[in-house]
């Protein structure tokens, strides 16, 4: 579950990003699910194909690109993040405190590897955020929003590119 008090969402290569910058469109501040789309491989290997984040169980009707925002650089995308722009100073926070690579060390990606986590970057919140191994994909990224017929967002979907 992705905590968005402010409602102003992140959507970025949480590792090549050094701005978390949220997207130009808002949605109504509260405690929505994340999904992970996985896709398998192999017999011995499955990859995350999108993340989403589902603001309703509405109909999407139409879909449009999420702009503004931080980006998901070509080639160097190798983690997916959500968050709300209002915890983005815990996890500013909690990335300055670790000893390197950070992307390890959130609690729920403890032990064997892992393909997504969501974490509280502040012990002391509630609030938390999404990552999501998007490593498999080729980088470049994009977010887009499944709109309502009313044009309230429905879901966020972001693509890794996985699937051609």
């Amino acid at each position: 579950m992705l905590h968005l008090p402010s409602g102003r969402v992140v959507a970025c290569d949480a590792i090549a990003t050094t701005d978390f910058v949220p997207l130009s469109r808002g949605v109504t501040p509260g405690v929505y699910p994340v999904e992970a789309s996985v896709v398998t491989v192999s017999k011995d290997e499955a990859r995350i194909a999108g993340a989403r984040i589902v603001f309703s169980g509405a109909t999407v009707s139409t879909w449009e690109v999420a702009s503004g925002g931080s980006a998901y650089p070509p080639e160097t995308t190798s983690l997916g993040l959500f968050i709300d722009a209002q915890t983005v100073p815990a996890l500013q926070s909690y990335i300055d405190d670790s000893d390197g690579e950070w992307w390890y060390e959130p609690p729920k990606t403890l032990g064997k590897a892992w393909q997504v986590a969501c974490f509280t970057p502040d012990d002391e919140r509630p609030e938390t955020c999404a990552l999501f191994d998007s490593t498999a994909g080729d980088g470049g990224f994009v977010s887009y929003w499944g709109l309502d017929a009313m044009g309230t967002a429905v879901v966020l979907v972001t693509d890794f590119n996985l699937i051609a």
